[in-house]
């Protein structure tokens, strides 16, 4: 399937996204464009939105709709080392380099505790991000303390931001965000149904793009 295509399977399914359109196709842009360039994706939330920002991880790391092998000079590489090195060129698979920066509890409670937990994404922004590399920043309020300030570190590194939030007006969104993803609700647990199917539609649209090279 094409970018368009699931797309538009994502519009069909969900007619009320259409006020997202123009979002997604930009935010699908800045991350096959990192993809291209060599960055990674940092990406954090909390609560609820702290397992999409794992689920989202998950589903870039590995395949998702379509089989993703190895680009051929790594497999050759793998192949050179010998049965194990063939073995596991037939195995491993293409992966878009993510991070959830709330997967490292050991991180997050050490920053929490002696840093304040207000600091406990942009702590670790500082320490994985580089310049190019893409935030993807959920938070269902547009409010989230802890979320506001890694999206400014991640601006002062020279990084690209793209936001999920909710209908309602936030000043990070508006002002800091490279792309902004608003689903058309104001209730948290709505924004959150609408977040799913928007980054599964995001894997799709990425993955497609990143078989074709090899």
């Amino acid at each position: 399937m094409k970018k368009d295509t699931y797309l538009e399977e994502l519009m069909l399914n969900y007619p009320e996204l259409n006020v997202c359109k123009s979002s997604i196709v930009k935010a699908y842009e800045l991350l096959v464009n990192g993809y291209k360039c060599g960055r990674k994706i940092l990406i954090c939330g909390n609560g609820g939105s702290s397992s999409d920002a794992d689920h989202f991880t998950a589903e870039l790391m590995k395949s998702f709709r379509v089989k993703r092998p190895l680009p051929t000079l790594l497999k050759q590489r793998f192949m050179k080392l010998g049965n194990r090195g063939t073995f596991l060129s037939n195995h491993l698979e293409r992966a878009i380099p993510v991070i959830s920066l709330s997967a490292n509890t050991s991180t997050m409670t050490a920053v929490s505790n002696d840093m304040g937990y207000e600091f406990a994404f942009a702590q670790q922004v500082v320490g994985y991000g580089k310049e190019g590399d893409v935030l993807i920043a959920i938070t269902t309020s547009g409010k989230s303390n802890n979320v506001t300030n890694a999206i400014f570190t991640a601006k002062a590194l020279g990084m690209k931001v793209i936001c999920f939030t909710g209908g309602t007006q936030s000043f990070i969104g508006d002002n800091f965000c490279d792309v902004i993803i608003r689903a058309p609700s104001v209730e948290t647990f709505r924004i959150q149904e609408f977040h799913l199917p928007i980054y599964h539609s995001l894997c799709s649209m990425v993955e497609n793009e990143i078989v074709k090279e090899n």
